[in-house]
């Protein structure tokens, strides 16, 4: 359920409304038990030890079933990298523009991290982008492009705007998302990706001209605050009513000396 749009999850609980009422045509064998006047949706629960001795469930009625297994766990390593819709690319920065490797630091060394990538159409997409922090970093805020008000004081839209700046030029043109939040543990960002029509003229949040329309690339500042070594998480961008499509960086490891 969590790879459907709203829209879909909707039409589901329609679909088992019209589904949940009894039917003597409907039955099950369990484990070679017979289960009538089965209201659906049901669901089965064996444990890791019914599963071994062996778990059998049978469709012994007039119509057609259909069925999801779900499977709870806990993975053992990280998830690799993967690009499904969009490409992403993660980078850290000193303030002044080099690169650093962010496996070694030390307290309250501050650096950007620097993140871009792109949808792989044209096609609009309400996309949100994550990224956990390590514990022990701290965000100092959001890089973001300034978007100038005319001097005629009108709102700045897709033809009244001056070009695009920020105190961190060399990062280049940024995304001017309709959503940042800088929370103790994540840097989330809402925008929007595409050439469609419906976004390209809005008087509230103007899109980049520097930027392509399938385009994204946004930035903030992080302290590190406390040594020690930490989980380096991935960031993952995805589409809030299609998170089928999404992305995600590899993970990794910091170790962050004291000073």
């Amino acid at each position: 359920m969590e790879k459907l749009n709203t829209q879909e999850k909707a039409w589901i609980l329609a679909a088992v409304h019209a589904l949940n009422k009894n039917d003597p045509a409907r039955s099950f064998n369990v484990n070679g038990k017979t289960l009538t006047n089965v209201k659906l949706p049901t669901a089965f629960a064996p444990t890791i030890d019914d599963v071994r001795k062996g778990y059998t469930i049978a469709n012994t009625g007039q119509h057609d079933l259909w069925r999801t297994v779900v499977i709870r766990g806990a993975p053992t390593s990280a998830p690799s990298a993967m690009e499904f819709g969009y490409t992403i690319k993660k980078a850290y920065l000193t303030l002044d523009g080099k690169p650093v490797n962010p496996s070694r630091l030390r307290q309250n060394d501050r650096l950007i991290v620097s993140i871009e990538g792109k949808s792989d159409d044209s096609k609009e997409h309400q996309t949100v982008l994550v990224d956990m922090l390590p514990a022990g970093w701290e965000i100092e805020g959001p890089v973001l492009p300034v978007l100038e008000t005319p001097k005629d004081g009108s709102e700045a839209d897709e033809t009244h705007k001056s070009a695009p700046h920020q105190t961190y030029s060399f990062l280049g043109a940024l995304t001017n998302p309709h959503v940042t939040e800088a929370r103790d543990d994540q840097f989330v960002a809402a925008f929007r990706l595409g050439n469609e029509v419906s976004h390209r003229v809005n008087r509230y949040v103007s899109r980049n001209a520097e930027l392509a329309d399938d385009a994204f690339h946004l930035a903030y500042v992080v302290r590190v605050v406390t040594p020690g070594t930490f989980t380096l998480p991935e960031a993952v961008v995805e589409d809030m009513y299609r998170p089928s499509m999404m992305a995600r960086t590899d993970s990794g490891q910091i170790i962050a000396d004291p000073r």
